[in-house]
């Protein structure tokens, strides 16, 4: 069992990441990965979970990792600024980091930037290890699917770009384990999720930006189907969202440790690794195929068994 700094961060519409907040704001949340021993809630928010506070190493251990969730900030990856503060507080807080950014791919032949919903992995030593793209897009919030068919909603997406889709479910390793990352909505849908398994993730890091839920039901709901991933794969799930909920959750769906909403804080999870492999991880939603089949052999039957007594 290791660290993590799953860092909490409520970031809205109204901030400010010009000037002297750029760096202000890094440094708090570069400050945020050091604080490896503090209190959390044994459980989800809101359900009277107790709140724990764990015994504390002097000297304190750096983290295995400290991650950001999806959307903290305007990073770009192409960004000189960012790349360089990413690398100071990955050195500073002696970690590797995997921090939600728009990832940015020249295309010199359209003579135009590809641009990605993407989670990069920095190093401890601060350089750009690698960089996962996310795949499942969300329809009319990252894209416009059938943009030309559809054009009667150009009123009301026309300051959308179109970001492109992400090609490979990447396995990154991180210190001596392989880690698997998943952006906001991929953790809705189980058979693309296990595929990182099958890829030999040992664990699933999982960011999101769930704000555009507010006070809804939304993010628990969202929280509980990372939740399921977790039991299809049996692996330790690290969930970190700018504005909750932020968790560490166990093979079995269970949360372990969490922290507020709506708080700039910090998670110090424990979590481990497994290598196995499923059947669910093997196989994938066999069972509705299967029940699809069955369905449409006993409508055939039925249907002929009809038109024998018609024509009898």
């Amino acid at each position: 069992m290791i660290w993590v700094i799953s860092v909490n961060l409520e970031v809205d519409k109204d901030d400010v990441w010009v000037g002297p907040e750029w760096d202000r704001h890094i440094a708090q949340f570069g400050q945020l990965g050091t604080e490896s021993c503090k209190s959390f809630l044994a459980g989800m928010p809101d359900t009277g979970a107790s709140v724990v506070m764990p015994k504390c190493v002097v000297p304190s251990l750096p983290p295995s990792l400290v991650v950001w969730p999806e959307s903290p900030a305007p990073f770009h990856d192409a960004d000189t600024r960012f790349r360089s503060a990413m690398a100071s507080v990955a050195q500073a807080d002696k970690a590797p980091m995997i921090v939600g950014a728009v990832g940015m791919d020249g295309d010199a032949a359209a003579q135009q930037y590809q641009i990605y919903n993407s989670a990069e992995v920095v190093a401890q030593d601060g350089h750009f290890a690698g960089r996962y793209d996310k795949i499942h897009l969300v329809p009319f919030g990252e894209y416009v699917p059938f943009r030309k068919l559809l054009f009667f909603v150009k009123q009301i997406t026309q300051t959308l770009t179109d970001m492109s889709t992400g090609t490979e479910r990447k396995v990154f390793t991180i210190g001596d384990h392989r880690y698997g990352i998943f952006i906001c909505y991929e953790s809705v849908f189980g058979d693309e999720i296990r595929q990182f398994a099958r890829n030999g993730a040992e664990v699933f890091v999982n960011i999101s930006d769930d704000g555009w839920y507010g006070d809804t039901s939304a993010p628990w709901q969202h929280l509980n189907m990372a939740r399921m991933r977790a039991i299809e794969n049996r692996r330790w799930i690290l969930r970190d969202t700018n504005n909750g909920v932020t968790a560490a959750i166990d093979p079995y769906g269970t949360v372990r440790q969490s922290i507020p909403r709506h708080a700039v804080d910090a998670l110090p999870a424990q979590y481990g690794y497994s290598s196995e492999l499923t059947f669910y991880t093997v196989h994938g939603d066999w069972l509705p195929g299967l029940c699809a089949i069955l369905s449409l052999a006993l409508l055939v039957w039925s249907g002929r068994t009809l038109l024998m007594r018609v024509a009898s």
